[in-house]
């Protein structure tokens, strides 16, 4: 059996469905005019692979295309109802999968991208025009890294960190691993004006979604993207091929009282497991939990102990004890991000949004 960590609930960032525009006569969204609604969304994968996503929301199909890989995987999803109401469900090849979407902003998924090795990837709005949006974008995160190679010689251990970006062009990061410390022990002193590592960010002139990302020292250019408005930011950093992807949630002066709401997801767990679930996080005292698996199996429970960390205030940890599990949700408005490790470490993680 998997470990149920399933509720991988904190651990991300899975996503949220945002509002739909005028129905047809058959309960499919359209742009009032009769043609179909279609979103688009570009980001990267958890093998480092750069991905581009369109939703057809009016027939309900996507299409996953992979520039790493030049794959392209189609498909077509059910919307869930229930404890996990407006998460999508996708089967491929007799497998079940799960995205998230919060419309024109971001995209959480586990489905298949072009890769067998990518078990979650992550998507902003291709439609943004980014270069009017850098003093949005500017601020501190939190991050972590999304990949399936070794940290200090485990895959059971996890990079995470605090970022900084600022409006003139600049960033900076220091890094943590999950094995030497915990977002409860960390002060990192925002805003960084060093750290780890340093460098140069702009908004492409072509597409506008995404950013370009040089690092001080090196000849290496990255491709980054970035959803920001007034309520909510992510960063996102593909970190090339085999290396995964840096995702960060903007570090904002928020309470339990302000961020709560139930919060839906999709995830991936190091067993090699994969699911959608939701967290419930009351104004004060103890949330509770629900999630389903790739082989159907459902699990709930509490989420106790909710605790804001004292210098990263957009995160919290909390306990899961059905499942022998901390949780560390890292939240700002409507998307969050998740992480959870259990006594032998990395359990899983995932992204979403608030519903």
């Amino acid at each position: 059996m998997k470990r149920y960590i399933v509720l991988a609930l904190l651990p991300a960032l899975a996503l949220a469905l945002g509002a739909c525009a005028a129905d047809t006569d058959d309960g499919s969204p359209t742009d009032g005019g009769g043609d179909p609604i279609v979103n688009q969304y570009a980001g990267s994968a958890s093998e480092g692979d750069l991905v581009t996503f369109e939703i057809d929301k009016t027939n309900k199909t996507y299409v996953a295309t992979n520039e790493t890989t030049g794959e392209s995987s189609p498909g077509s999803y059910s919307t869930m109802t229930g404890e996990l109401q407006g998460v999508y469900e996708v089967t491929a090849d007799g497998d079940q999968f799960f995205a998230v979407e919060l419309d024109d902003k971001i995209l959480a998924a586990n489905f298949p991208t072009g890769n067998v090795a990518n078990d979650l990837s992550y998507g902003v709005s291709a439609e943004i025009d980014n270069s009017g949006k850098v003093a949005q974008i500017a601020g501190d995160y939190v991050w972590i890294r999304i990949a399936n190679d070794e940290v200090n010689g485990s895959v059971l251990n996890k990079e995470w960190g605090a970022l900084t970006v600022t409006a003139d062009g600049a960033w900076y990061k220091r890094n943590y691993t999950s094995d030497a410390v915990s977002p409860m022990d960390v002060d990192p002193e925002f805003p960084l004006t060093g750290g780890d590592e340093s460098g140069t960010w702009a908004v492409d002139g072509a597409k506008k979604e995404r950013l370009v990302v040089t690092i001080d020292g090196t000849t290496e250019t990255l491709t980054g993207f970035a959803y920001a408005s007034q309520n909510e930011a992510a960063f996102l950093l593909d970190l090339g091929t085999g290396d995964g992807f840096m995702l960060g949630v903007k570090n904002s002066n928020v309470s339990q009282a302000t961020i709560a709401g139930t919060y839906k997801f999709v995830d991936a767990w190091a067993n090699g497991g994969r699911g959608a679930g939701n967290a419930a996080i009351p104004a004060s005292g103890d949330g509770t939990f629900y999630h389903k698996d790739d082989d159907g199996v459902i699990v709930s429970g509490t989420l106790t102990n909710i605790t804001q960390a004292p210098h990263l205030s957009n995160t919290f940890e909390c306990r899961a004890p059905e499942i022998n599990a901390d949780l560390y949700l890292v939240i700002m408005g409507d998307i969050m991000l998740h992480f959870m490790f259990d006594e032998n470490g990395f359990a899983s993680y995932g992204a979403g949004a608030k519903l």
